[in-house]
Formats: C-alpha cells, structure tokens, sequence
C-alpha cells in the first residue's frame, strides 16, 4: 500500500517528531472527580430542526481558557459521549472545551426507539451543525468562558466519517452544504474512519478536504464483515490532498483501542500508555494547525 506525505508512523509509544516529544498525560476518568483534574464538564442541550433535542456534554479545562478554541467530537455508531473520557477530558485538561453530541443511533439516546433502524448520517450531520453555530456565534459564553472562533471536527469511526464531512469531504450524492453561521474546521482528527463506501463516498470523496487532516488506526482494528483489514482506515489519508494528510498507527491496538473507549473492558487500562501518547499527538496535531503549522 503507498505510504503518502508528510509522514506515517508506526507506533505505540512513538510520537509526530516534526510536532512534539511525547509527554505521559493521565487522562481523567469519569470515576475520577473532575474537580480533583483539570477539567470539569456540564451535560447540555442543543435544538435541533424541528425542536429535535439534541443531548450534548461539554468538558473545559478548570482555568478559564478564553477566548477558547472549541473541538467537537461524535462518536462512533451506537455509543455515546461518556464512553470517551480518556480522549475528551485530555484534551479538556489540555486548554480546549470539547462538545460531544449524543447522536440518535446511540444506545443510550433517550428517544432511540424513535430513530431506530434509520441512517442518522443527515442528523448526525445536523448534530454536527448545531454544535459548530452555537459556539461559533459572535458573543456566545458558555459556563463563562468565551471562544476564539477556531473549530476543530474530530470523531471516532462512524464518527470519523461526519468529521471528514464537515472537514470537507464530498458524498457520492454531492457536496455537504453546511448552514449559515457553521465555522469551518481547521482541522480534522479521524479516528479509525470508515474506508470507501459503496453508494456513500470514494477515495475522489475523501480527496476534497480541504483542511490539515490527521487520520489514526491500529494493526488489529478491523471489523469482520465491514473492515476486515486495518489498512482501509487510511483510505482518507491515501487520498488526502499534498501536504495535508498525516497519519499514524498503532501497533497491535484494535477498533476500541483494546477497550480504552467506544466499547470498554476492563482491559483497556493496560492500553493507558499508547492512550497518552495518542493524546499528547492530537493536541500538539491541533495546535500545530492552528498556528497553520503542521
């Protein structure tokens, strides 16, 4: 398979060299008390179309970090926001608030029953929308923090997917055409994206994003029956414009990051090493594309 540019490593404990040195960051956990780390988070709802309540959890860093750069995060399909924390309140302890929407396709959806057997890319999408607007809004303040208007789509899976959308990668069935007072993202992070779907969006789909674009994967994460070989996961990468396309692997890790998050197991804590290192190279990814840097 063509290794592309800038750079693709394979990794368990190795880091971007070009961004930052590794750094060992003990991501919170929800048993943890957020008071006692340096994030804290308040749960929340956006309106969608039609007074669709859209349940969403917000985490921000303890200091007040404004004027804040904003990341939204969705997950993969069926889970939701709490099944994240080792990623979500990192990055929160790291100076960025982070919005999670719980999407309609989540086990734990209120309204699940309602939207079951549905494609909720389009809501989802809206999620997406919902999210990017409120916080994008010119004098918008949350919990007392106010924001710089730098956005970031990031998304585990399914979730990947709709942060490649918004990053500005094109369906089979055209462009997605975001609402007014959307902020376009200036980066995107990929975590175990789908690959090229039939009938949904090929490698010319993914080719159209148009910011920097880190896309992450493991040797064992596949899916039987939907991925069976961990390399499609970079199908985004491989097809990323010139000098836009990072990507990096981890050695022997899964779909779940063997139980870290998305579906957790108790087992996931021994994958608490690789999780560090793959949060010290999203912020310094995050960061780096926010000084146009990476």
């Amino acid at each position: 398979m063509r290794r592309l540019r800038p750079v693709l490593l394979s990794c368990s404990a190795l880091c971007f060299a070009a961004l930052t040195a590794c750094t060992g960051v003990q991501a919170g956990q929800q048993e943890q008390s957020a008071s006692q780390s340096g994030y804290t988070f308040k749960d929340t709802t956006l309106m969608g179309n039609d007074n669709r309540a859209i349940p969403a959890r917000v985490f921000r860093p303890k200091a007040d970090c404004s004027p804040c750069d904003l990341i939204i995060f969705s997950h993969g399909a069926f889970a939701t926001f709490d099944r994240y924390d080792v990623l979500l309140t990192d990055w929160a302890s790291k100076g960025f608030v982070v919005i999670a929407p719980q999407h309609v396709d989540s086990e734990e959806h209120p309204q699940r029953e309602i939207y079951k057997g549905i494609d909720s890319q389009s809501l989802r999408l809206e999620d997406y929308f919902k999210a990017s607007s409120m916080f994008g809004a010119d004098d918008f303040s949350f919990d007392g923090l106010t924001f710089s208007g730098t956005q970031f789509a990031t998304g585990h899976s399914f979730g990947g997917l709709i942060a490649l959308l918004a990053g500005g990668a094109e369906l089979k069935t055209g462009p997605v055409v975001a609402p007014d007072g959307v902020v376009a993202p200036k980066a995107v992070v990929a975590i175990s994206p789908p690959g090229e779907i039939a009938d949904r969006i090929d490698s010319v789909g993914y080719s159209k994003v148009n910011v920097p674009v880190l896309v992450i994967t493991g040797t064992t994460d596949k899916l039987p029956g939907f991925i069976d070989d961990w390399e499609i996961h970079l199908d985004s990468y491989e097809a990323s414009p010139a000098g836009l396309g990072y990507g990096l692997v981890f050695e022997s890790m899964n779909h779940y990051f063997n139980g870290a998050y998305g579906r957790i197991k108790p087992e996931g804590l021994a994958a608490q090493p690789s999780v560090d290192t793959l949060n010290s190279q999203i912020s310094a990814f995050l960061r780096a594309a926010s000084a146009g840097t990476p």
